[in-house]
């Protein structure tokens, strides 16, 4: 069984440090085109638009993904935040430190309560955040009963992931998430399988052969 996968959220906050110097001085007037191309819209692309590109380009190309690029990441990163608003990406960014933080210290309540307000938003959350949501639920759900695969249904309602490469992919890394975790995660395994299934969504079949193999006892 592969070992669980590193959280990388301070891959994020690598971003951080230029951010205001970067829109501060970036001309809008001669860099908005080559910001759209690279998340590839069009010029008119309202602010969901935008944000539903990120999402679904930045869940392709993250550095923990397989194919994945630390440089084409952070390229995206650029461009989304060279045409969002300073106000929006500060607010985000603070969310996501509390959100990171809450899940750290175990305290499911505060996290819950950072989550809804993502959900909210319909901030642009990425593999990071799915990443933490995924820790947090392992923590959580004994306690208050709610799990993630409601979380991801809520997400696609909110519109969080209204891209359905990107449900693919995210119902896709809680499955590994689940499998990786052994006899405590294998029914869990089973259910996620089950709800892509009914939703149409391509299941891993490297992945799901690992769970139906553990399933049977088969090594």
């Amino acid at each position: 069984m592969r070992p669980k996968k590193l959280i990388f959220a301070s891959r994020r906050s690598a971003f951080r440090g230029n951010r205001n110097k970067m829109c501060r001085t970036r001309s809008m007037t001669t860099s908005t085109t080559r910001f759209h191309s690279i998340l590839q819209i069009s010029p008119e692309a309202t602010p969901m638009e935008i944000k539903a590109a990120f999402r679904r380009l930045a869940m392709t190309h993250h550095p923990d993904r397989p194919g994945g690029s630390n440089e084409k990441f952070q390229l995206l990163r650029n461009a989304y935040e060279a045409l969002s608003s300073v106000e929006d990406i500060r607010i985000e960014d603070a969310l996501f430190s509390e959100y990171e933080s809450a899940v750290a210290s175990g305290s499911a309540q505060k996290a819950w309560k950072v989550w809804d307000l993502v959900m909210n938003r319909a901030m642009p959350v990425d593999h990071d955040m799915f990443a933490l949501l995924f820790q947090h639920a392992d923590i959580a759900v004994a306690k208050d009963g709610r799990c993630v695969l409601v979380e991801l249904s809520r997400a696609r309602e909110c519109g969080v992931l209204s891209d359905r490469g990107i449900e693919e992919v995210t119902y896709n890394e809680y499955l590994r998430h689940c499998a990786d975790r052994g006899k405590d995660g294998i029914d869990r395994a089973m259910e996620v399988i089950n709800t892509m299934d009914r939703n149409g969504l391509a299941v891993d079949q490297e992945v799901a052969r690992q769970v139906f193999s553990y399933m049977s006892g088969v090594s």
